[in-house]
């Protein structure tokens, strides 16, 4: 993970329990301008494809029984995003 773009929160930010932890609680900067151009063009198709992966992967878990119930019943909220 690049984190060069990122940029440490301030203390007021940053939950108490998470700083007695030892944990540092970062926020992404804005991309270039570019890789915002990069990112607008490629994401519709990615977003696609990761809806096409998804009604797959429920459907071999749905074949392997490894849904719950619930899970099951929710083959017809997966058609309607495909």
């Amino acid at each position: 993970m690049d984190i060069r773009g990122y940029r440490v929160a301030n203390d007021a930010e940053t939950p108490e329990a998470l700083r007695k932890d030892g944990l540092v609680l970062m926020h992404a900067e804005a991309p270039d301008p570019d890789i915002q151009e990069f990112l607008d063009r490629t994401n519709p198709p990615m977003q696609k494809q990761q809806q096409s992966m998804e009604i797959l992967m429920w459907a071999f878990k749905a074949f392997k029984r490894e849904l719950s119930e619930t899970e099951l019943g929710s083959w017809k909220e997966h058609k309607r995003r495909s």
